[in-house]
C-alpha cells in the first residue's frame, strides 16, 4: 500500500454542533460516516447504538481535529460573551 494511502476514522465527540462537523468535513475533504458502537450485549436492547465519525486520510484527520477544536473554542467564547451581556 505504498502508493495509496489508507483511510482512517476519527470519532466525533457527542455534542459537537452539526454545523461544525459539516464545515470540518467540507474543509478537509472528509466524509461523515455513521458507525455502530460496540457495547456488551444486553437482553432488552434491539439494535446497536451508532456514532458519527469522520473518515479520510490520517493527515487530513489530524488537521481536522485541530480545526474542530478551534471552532468549538470560538463557539464557547461566543456563548460566554452572550451570557455576560445580560
Amino acid at each position: 500500500m505504498r502508493g495509496e494511502e489508507r483511510e482512517a476514522y476519527m470519532k466525533i465527540p457527542a455534542g459537537v454542533p452539526y454545523s461544525i462537523i459539516a464545515e470540518t468535513a467540507q474543509t478537509f475533504n472528509l466524509r461523515v460516516v455513521e458507525l455502530e458502537v460496540n457495547i456488551p450485549p444486553l437482553d432488552d436492547v434491539y439494535g446497536r447504538p451508532k456514532t458519527l465519525v469522520l473518515r479520510g486520510k490520517i493527515e487530513d484527520l489530524m488537521r481536522a481535529r485541530e480545526f474542530m477544536i478551534k471552532k468549538l473554542e470560538e463557539r464557547i467564547r461566543e456563548l460566554e460573551d452572550k451570557s455576560t451581556q445580560r
